[in-house]
């Protein structure tokens, strides 16, 4: 295709280099937005750049028209997927026409054109794999994050439960939109340095930002790591490998991570013997509360646990944390880690608060850990009860990692009760000591607490 009459016609230079703009047809506002296409021809010279130029508008009328004649985006998506599918099942890498073109490998190109030469899979999907014709959809992020959801990363989210899968769907969806506030509503493929550039900046301004409204560097660096990963995991979907990532290598230095301090285990023993102190804080929350005081299980374990992984009636009563697979209606749960899975012996007020949680439950906080930290964390304060303004609930979990230190406990058994993997990577033999030498371990560091913790039950 050449353009006639107009030879810079879509093009435009900034910085010597050529870009290629196009304004969206009108009657397809509703479906690609206003915003025009603009994508770097990543070329200084003219001649290249309108070559560059003649193949993407060729490429944008034939899409548009699809567009136009009523076949919709998710047709055009589903043939790519299907020619993707394709590709792989004929052990060849699907690469775009352009591409293949531009490599110019005529031997690779040829074995190619001899893989059609069969009949056994002679077909429009098969062609368009083998020769790199499927027309690539122009997925804009706004539309990103349903097919991270239920394609890309299905598999990978499946064993979360609704509240967990909530979670990571509202955490992907705020960086997604924040990254349209700040760079528009661009085809995730048409992203470029510049525009990552732009998305880092916000986030500088944030971590200098000293008014209180600031953000750590961890937290940013969270946030561009978690776009560079979805921009990362499409394209490799998709079978696009050699695309460069614009958001790679922008992560800030200096993070000055700074974890929630552990309670002081003085401060933990005047709780236990203060049950008036408590008493306002409803019951379902107490027990969590007391729960993580003896085992230094994450909340979120708690909240998920079954009456059936609380074992009181034996020898040694204890606690198995473990997974379980997503029902029909999204209940289930997700372990943090392999190395999540563990036996806790119980001893002390956690003892005491895991049998009346197997008996009685734990009510609205069930599958529902963020709702219990908030109000646990809001009576602590508003009751003036947290040891500082730092601290929180998750403190308890730190407090007993340091609490098995002072105990003597070694590293292994201190990361295994923990739910932690081995920071040295240490093959896993055995099972780290049987329940009884567990519970023997965490008995010397058990703290007396009150019978009257669980008073009004």
């Amino acid at each position: 295709m050449r353009i006639e009459g107009n030879p810079e016609l879509y093009l435009f230079e900034r910085d010597g280099i050529w870009y290629y703009r196009r304004e969206i047809p009108t009657l397809l506002h509703d479906q690609l937005g206003k915003k025009p296409r603009r994508v770097s021809l990543k070329t200084r010279d003219l001649a290249v750049a309108m070559k560059r130029r003649d193949l993407m508008a060729a490429a944008d009328d034939d899409y548009w028209n699809d567009l136009k004649g009523g076949v919709s985006r998710d047709s055009i998506e589903a043939n790519y997927d299907r020619v993707i599918a394709r590709a792989k099942s004929m052990n060849i890498q699907y690469k775009p026409r352009d591409e293949l073109i531009k490599g110019l490998d005529i031997d690779a190109v040829m074995q190619r054109i001899e893989m059609l030469e069969g009949n056994a899979i002679k077909s429009r999907i098969a062609t368009s794999a083998v020769l790199g014709l499927a027309e690539q959809p122009l997925q804009v992020m706004s539309g990103i994050l349903k097919i991270y959801t239920d394609k890309i990363m299905a598999t990978t989210i499946k064993n979360k439960n609704k509240a967990q899968r909530h979670r990571w769907k509202t955490g992907h969806k705020r960086i997604i939109d924040t990254f349209i506030t700040i760079c528009g509503d661009l085809p995730i493929s048409e992203i470029e340095r510049e525009d990552a550039l732009k998305y880092q900046d916000h986030f500088r301004r944030r971590v200098l930002d000293v008014s209180g409204a600031g953000l750590s560097v961890g937290a940013a660096n969270r946030e561009i790591g978690t776009m560079s990963t979805i921009f990362k995991r499409y394209h490799k979907h998709f079978g696009i490998y050699k695309l460069t990532n614009p958001f790679d290598d922008l992560k800030f230095d200096g993070d000055s991570y700074t974890p929630r301090p552990p309670f002081s285990t003085e401060w933990i023993a005047e709780l236990l013997q203060a049950p008036k102190e408590l008493v306002g804080l409803n019951l379902p929350a107490r027990l969590i509360t007391m729960a993580m005081v003896e085992t230094g299980m994450r909340h979120i374990e708690i909240c998920n646990i079954l009456p059936e992984n609380i074992f009181i009636d034996c020898a040694v009563p204890y606690v198995s944390v473990e997974g379980r697979a997503v029902s029909a209606d999204g209940e289930g749960f997700e372990t943090k880690s392999h190395s999540s899975v563990r036996k806790i012996p119980l001893g002390g007020v956690s003892l005491a608060a895991f049998a009346l949680i197997r008996k009685l439950g734990i009510g609205d906080y069930f599958g529902e850990p963020d709702r219990y930290s908030a109000a646990a964390n809001k009576y602590l304060r508003d009751n003036k009860l947290m040891e500082s303004d730092k601290h929180s609930i998750y403190s308890f979990r730190h407090s007993f990692k340091d609490r098995m230190i002072e105990a003597g406990i070694d590293d292994e058994m201190r990361d295994m009760l923990m739910g932690h993997s081995d920071p040295k990577d240490r093959p896993r033999y055995g099972e780290r000591g049987s329940i009884e030498y567990r519970a023997k371990l965490l008995g010397s560091m058990t703290i007396e607490y009150d019978d009257g913790l669980f008073d009004a039950i």
